[in-house]
């Protein structure tokens, strides 16, 4: 290898970092040290406000040490200089963990006369006011060489090395001569599946928990999979809490105006987010779960199960199950390369809006990724039945074929006893296995076999979870999710009115930024909305469209243009089922469900899924670097989409509006995300 190959890499992943952390994300304390002297005349410190008079110098920095305060004090810098006489800054806040936060740089107009620092800056709020406060003004702030944020660095700028235009690693073909894998591509891949589950197990262990066990004892929704598990030990299917007597006398309990009036009346208020029925509270939320994780751990522990817990295992499946479903797909083009498997795949986990679950891992998020977990390494299995079912000699007696649409099947099962809206997915098994299906290896004598393997897993499992609505509600399809004592949707009428506005917001509104961290916001502001509807439309926060929130699901678009090529590859079918049930999924929740970000799960993988088939197609059949100004212009729009997606996803963690923020549940966590790499203060 020439020294030059060795040297462009080491500059890029090393060199560049070591800058930045030096003179860029230290540029404060270069800065400082050509700050001239500057002190106050008199100081004081009394009823939370701190007092600097006759400073009359210019000042550029102030540092402040809090003693005797929480970990956290917010303050607002009031100066009076040559333009201005008492003019306040906006508030900030001082870190007592985070060095960097005490030093907060200040841009007068010209020489400060007087400073104020008041303590307590926000009108009709109780802050904490320090006991005691030290004060200098431009101080030389120390040289902070932060080994995270360098190592941080040195990630990103391996990732945009890898990734470049002209990285070797989209010269590497993912499969020898279209039939197997070799043993570096294998190691690359399970690298790539390991770094990114390593990545999402980070963001679940810095987010501190939801105090599931507080929330148990408050008779809190957040803990409701656990009470699900407490009352089937307890060998009934209602839940151990009792329903205040004025729900069963009410002339429609499910009306929250009548619920508060009788709370107010009775001093007993109900719960909510409950199903209600028959005097008795219940859980709409998918049995599957609360059996598989919650019912075991509280039978074992007699404790409560954390959320995170499952959503943290079901995470790592999801990551699994995406990467292999891609893998599969890629299996019918021998010239699809290693580097563009990786975007593809990444592409695919992100664009899906599964980090939604794991940077906000409360009782929503469990049903979400539960769902999805299974339905993925359903699809995963299934692409990989198919492929052994085209490539072997006997397909109606293969052991290989059996298994796996048999764990497809439960897998698939299960997603329905998780999210049962999730069991529209079973109908992508028809154009994975059309070809099988018209050779008569389903639906046929010969295909018994296989045909019995899908079939019976799924009436066994899916009779189950309507059999167990049935106990609860006396009737089959009843999931409870319209008794449900929150907004009245047991007599809510759908009206195709809300259509446009939701499939607006579900696909296509543009993301609120703005100059200040965290920068990106929601587009609502979820305590007063402004719409046309004049009816009932539930809002969650919403921070953006699937298509400019998740900019790598546009290639979908391209997906009618494909059409030809991809019939030849027998994924056309697959690609347009995708859209139409994402279509189908986002106006049931648009009518059902209202506007969220959390509903936007539901069909995002779908849409995701069809932009994948789109660019696998695609890059499968045209050779990047061969003078086709098409394939490398795909090429470089899937690098940056696939960026942008990662980069646009994650930056919604920190938003403030989202449900369990960041700043509430991780305060450690988004101030120190604010002073590592985001502000320069």
């Amino acid at each position: 290898m020439s020294n030059k190959k060795i040297i462009k890499p080491l500059i890029i992943i090393l060199c560049i970092p070591l800058l930045l952390e030096v003179f860029v994300f230290n540029f404060r304390f270069w800065e400082s040290l050509f700050f001239s002297n500057a002190e106050a005349a008199t100081t004081r410190y009394e009823d939370g406000v701190y007092y600097a008079e006759g400073i009359n110098a210019k000042v550029r920095n102030i540092y402040v040490n809090t003693t005797d305060s929480a970990d956290i004090v917010h303050l607002r810098v009031i100066v009076s200089d040559q333009a201005n006489t008492g003019f306040g800054y906006d508030v900030t806040e001082i870190v007592n963990s985070i060095e960097e936060s005490r030093y907060i740089r200040i841009h007068p107009d010209g020489v400060v006369k007087n400073i104020r620092l008041d303590f307590h800056p926000y009108e009709d709020v109780d802050t904490s006011v320090p006991g005691n406060v030290e004060v200098e003004f431009n101080v030389v702030r120390p040289f902070s060489f932060r080994v995270i944020r360098f190592i941080v660095l040195m990630v990103i700028a391996s990732l945009v090395y890898l990734f470049r235009p002209k990285s070797g690693i989209y010269s590497v073909k993912l499969w020898d001569n279209g039939k197997k894998m070799g043993h570096d591509n294998k190691m690359i891949v399970t690298f790539a599946i390991i770094a990114m589950c390593s990545f999402w197990i980070l963001i679940l262990m810095k987010y501190e928990d939801v105090p599931i066990a507080e929330y148990q004892d408050r008779q809190h929704v957040e803990a409701i999979y656990s009470y699900q598990a407490e009352a089937l030990l307890d060998g009934h299917t209602y839940l151990n809490i009792e329903a205040p007597d004025y729900l069963a006398s009410m002339d429609n309990p499910y009306d929250p105006a009548q619920r508060n009036a009788m709370a107010e009346e009775t001093g007993i208020r109900s719960r909510g987010d409950f199903a209600y029925y028959d005097g008795r509270y219940y859980s709409y939320y998918g049995v599957v779960p609360t059996v598989m994780f919650y019912l075991p751990y509280m039978a074992l522990t007699g404790q409560a199960l954390p959320n995170s817990v499952p959503v943290f295992f079901c995470s790592i499946v999801f990551i699994i199950a995406a990467f292999m479903m891609i893998l599969q797909l890629t299996r019918r083009y021998s010239s699809i390369s290693v580097g563009h498997y990786l975007l593809i795949s990444i592409g695919t986990v992100f664009a899906s809006f599964a980090v939604y679950c794991v940077i906000t891992p409360w009782i929503y998020s469990v049903a979400f990724i539960s769902g999805l977990s299974f339905v993925t390494a359903a699809l995963a299995l299934w692409l990989y039945a198919e492929r052994v079912m085209s490539s072997c000699k006997d397909p109606d007696r293969s052991a290989r074929v059996i298994s796996s649409l048999i764990g497809g099947s439960v897998l698939m099962s299960l997603a329905f006893g998780s999210r049962p809206s999730y069991i529209l997915y079973v109908f992508l098994a028809f154009p994975i296995f059309g070809k099988a299906i018209r050779e008569k290896h389903f639906f046929s004598k010969r295909g018994l076999i296989n045909t019995l393997a899908v079939i019976i897993p799924a009436l066994i499992l899916c009779s189950a979870v309507l059999f167990y609505n049935y106990i609860r509600f006396d009737s089959f399809l009843d999931f409870g999710a319209k008794r449900n004592l929150s907004i009245d949707v047991m007599y809510h009428e759908m009206t195709p009115s809300t259509l446009g506005l939701g499939i607006f917001e579900y696909l296509f509104q543009l993301p609120s930024v703005k100059g200040t961290f965290p920068y990106i916001h929601s587009v609502y502001d979820w305590t007063f909305h402004m719409t046309d509807h004049q009816g009932v439309l539930f809002f969650d926060p919403v921070f953006g469209g699937v298509y400019t929130l998740a900019p790598f699901s546009l290639f979908s678009v391209f997906l009618f243009r494909r059409c030809k090529t991809l019939k030849d590859s027998k994924l056309y079918g697959l690609g347009l089922l995708s859209i139409v049930i994402a279509l189908i999924l986002m106006i049931v929740d648009i009518q059902m469900g209202g506007i969220s970000m959390r509903y936007q799960i539901d069909f995002a993988l779908l849409i995701a899924l069809a932009s994948a088939v789109v660019m696998i197609d695609f890059l499968g059949k045209n050779e990047i670097g061969a003078g086709d100004r098409y394939a490398e212009l795909f090429h470089r729009a899937l690098i940056l989409c696939t960026a942008f997606t990662v980069i646009w996803l994650l930056m919604t963690s920190m938003a403030l509006e989202k449900q369990n923020p960041m700043l509430t549940y991780s305060t450690n966590l988004y101030y120190s995300l604010k002073y590592l790499i985001f502000v320069l203060r």
